[in-house]
């Protein structure tokens, strides 16, 4: 009886992380969708940690890193739904990062960072709009390269992982998750 009462407690809390987890992920995408980055708009960072980005930026790169890699040591555990809201972070880190100064370095921050948080969310349990995310992602870079016509082929790894099977894309993952950081 007291297995039957903690797995029905466990449920109840799943539903209510995976529906935290979603409205984050809404957020994050009209956020995005408008193009404003604004700190009163994040939804994945606390406010202690939005203050250490807008005053700091070397310190946002070191936040970035960190963030990026406990994701993708929990996503290599495969633990998808704990990975996806430290992502959300780098993810937002990397944007900040990017409205601050456009560069080569800062675009493919913002491109990496994406293409895991769409990895992982291939594979967690929550529904996304992932041509929503792949489109969202693909204005934001049109507009502000110098040659928006630049942002497909820099985008071609973020596609394949939100459209390719994911039995090709497991083939793969080794050598995107790789990259430099």
């Amino acid at each position: 009886m007291l297995v039957h009462v903690l797995l029905s407690a466990l449920k109840e809390l799943k539903k209510d992380v995976t529906f935290i987890v979603n409205d984050k992920i809404i957020r994050l995408l009209n956020m995005q969708r408008r193009h404003q980055y604004s700190m009163k708009k994040t939804s994945f960072l606390c406010k202690k940690h939005q203050e250490v980005l807008s005053y700091n930026p070397e310190k946002a790169k070191t936040m970035w890193f960190s963030y990026l890699s406990s994701a993708r040591y929990l996503a290599a555990q495969k633990r998808w739904d704990s990975a996806i809201c430290i992502y959300g972070s780098a993810v937002e880190i990397a944007d900040f990062l990017l409205t601050r100064q456009i560069n080569a370095e800062t675009v493919n921050r913002y491109i990496q960072t994406m293409t895991d948080f769409v990895y992982a969310l291939r594979h967690c349990t929550y529904p996304t709009d992932l041509a929503l995310l792949v489109a969202i992602t693909s204005t934001r870079l049109e507009g502000i390269l110098p040659h928006p016509e630049e942002a497909e082929s820099l985008l071609s790894s973020l596609t394949d992982i939100a459209f390719s099977p994911l039995s090709e894309i497991e083939q793969q993952t080794p050598s995107y998750q790789t990259i430099n950081l």
